[in-house]
């Protein structure tokens, strides 16, 4: 069977394609698109956590390109969700539409691509860094991340390191970028510093503590600009966008929204597995899930798992403080998908992770939750409004 990923998928989409990966044992081809037209939020980790989830299964068969080998460098270079998709699955056979076997042709393209990357060099105003810890090599580790292939650097120099990746975002508007971006900088780096050290931590093994081959860590920083009643036609199908939507705005001066979306994607065991030690999700009602996930952001919690920090939810907490009265959450993790809206429902601290305010992607009920087809990993999005005023 081949699963073709159309040119317009969007993230409802997507879940349409984790029906058909989990409705058939027999071998399941991908075929990706040749480019995609679809500009949505968390779109491209979305599209990584699907493929993820995907080559975690025993019948995942070969990946599919439309491209000729004389096409590599510009199909790499123009679709941002090309390369880590490749890497990810250069395990498999990796095939054109002529049935030719590209994967010896896609070896060199692919390594100057991740130098390319790793000096943020890529043509795209968008700013990925791929992380692939299953490569023998240093090639899999980003240096604006790591020290060696161990060590992070602390908040401090990472704050200096993503200047350029903060740079190429900010080149929308580089008078906005110079006079206002900037004093957002310090919260930022907070955001992905916390995000990223806990997939350091906790996603690179399984629940088991075994290391998974293949593997991916991933943050995306992508700039958003549109009018209100725009974004909230866009996202008509996701309630808690178009209440947030709804909410006050710094406009710019053609009454648009500026958005920075932050996204953190990992492939490992997801927050809910690592948390409660279950492998099998079926155990499990949506609920259940939910709360495990709460337990994850509540700033106190402790663990017996010796693979959990007993401060595990400290850098989950302080994201929430960091995007309180203005961001925009997304979480897709296991089987749920959900959010907060920290615009219309500000912090507080509580002393129950039960009471933490999350809320169902799709409906944007915060007591009945939607239980979708499984994914690997954890996918964490923001949107970060940009403001105009000092």
């Amino acid at each position: 069977m081949k699963i073709l990923i159309p040119k317009d998928i969007t993230v409802e989409k997507l879940e349409d394609l984790y029906s058909k990966i989990n409705m058939h044992s027999s071998s399941i081809d991908i075929q990706l698109p040749s480019k995609i037209e679809t500009n949505e939020f968390s779109l491209l980790p979305s599209l990584i956590q699907f493929i993820s989830t995907w080559i975690r299964k025993e019948n995942s068969g070969k990946l599919l390109l439309p491209i000729m080998e004389h096409e590599i460098n510009d199909y790499l270079y123009n679709n941002d969700f090309a390369y880590p998709i490749i890497v990810m699955c250069w395990e498999k056979e990796i095939f054109n539409n002529n049935d030719q076997n590209i994967k010896k042709a896609l070896k060199d393209p692919s390594k100057e691509y991740f130098q390319q990357m790793d000096f943020f060099n890529l043509k795209s105003s968008d700013v990925p860094i791929f992380c692939f810890d299953f490569d023998k090599s240093n090639r899999g580790i980003p240096k604006c991340l790591y020290i060696n292939k161990e060590t992070l650097f602390l908040e401090g120099a990472l704050d200096f390191n993503l200047f350029p990746a903060y740079q190429k975002v900010g080149n929308f508007n580089k008078e906005l970028f110079r006079k206002h971006f900037t004093k957002d900088f310090d919260a930022i780096t907070g955001i992905i510093y916390e995000l990223f050290l806990n997939t350091h931590e906790h996603a690179k093994t399984d629940v088991y503590g075994n290391y998974l081959y293949p593997n991916i860590r991933a943050i995306v920083l992508k700039f958003h600009k549109k009018r209100i009643e725009t974004l909230k036609k866009n996202y008509e199908n996701m309630k808690g966008l178009v209440s947030y939507f709804n909410s006050d705005f710094d406009l710019s001066s053609q009454d648009e929204l500026y958005l920075l979306e932050i996204s953190i994607i990992d492939s490992g065991p997801g927050l809910v597995k690592r948390y409660s030690g279950i492998s099998n999700l079926n155990q499990l009602q949506s609920q259940d899930e939910v709360n495990y996930v709460k337990k994850c952001l509540y700033r106190h919690n402790t663990s017996s798992d010796i693979s959990i920090r007993d401060t595990k939810g400290i850098g989950l907490d302080r994201m929430l403080r960091t995007i309180d009265k203005k961001g925009f959450l997304r979480i897709k993790t296991g089987r749920i998908d959900i959010i907060r809206d920290a615009k219309n429902n500000q912090y507080v601290h509580t002393d129950n992770p039960e009471k933490i305010l999350l809320s169902d992607k799709k409906t944007n009920d915060n007591k009945e939750f939607t239980l979708y087809q499984e994914a690997s990993g954890t996918l964490i999005s923001i949107f970060y409004p940009l403001t105009f005023n000092v």
